[in-house]
């Protein structure tokens, strides 16, 4: 779910500042580890986890042509935490507590193209 507030309504070039946030479902995550000839695979990572995401961006729609139109967008988005798995990975040392920080903060990069009929 988001919200964009154009400016320079009635013009061809529109810039827009956006703001969105909603859930998100990650399924689980398995890790293959293999290292001279010796393999662990699918070792539990994360679990399945309902998280979220908020982001904050800014882009622009220019009308080509009437019915066309092309657009740039970026921002920054967080995306919160997965829910780690640690049961496979105790025996491993300091591997153990790979998986404690599931966030990231992501920055996309969106062009596209608009064709209206």
């Amino acid at each position: 779910m988001g919200y964009r507030q154009f400016f320079n309504a009635g013009r061809p070039f529109r810039p827009y500042a956006s703001i969105r946030g909603g859930f998100q479902w990650v399924d689980s995550i398995n890790l293959d580890l293999r290292s001279n000839g010796s393999s662990l695979t699918r070792i539990k990572f994360y679990d399945s986890t309902l998280t979220y995401a908020v982001g904050l961006g800014l882009g622009f729609r220019y009308e080509v042509a009437e019915g066309v139109a092309l657009g740039l967008e970026t921002g920054v988005r967080y995306e919160g935490d997965l829910s780690d798995d640690d049961g496979d990975l105790a025996g491993l040392g300091r591997l153990a507590r790979i998986n404690d920080a599931g966030d990231r903060l992501v920055i996309p990069l969106l062009a596209r193209i608009a064709v209206q009929f």
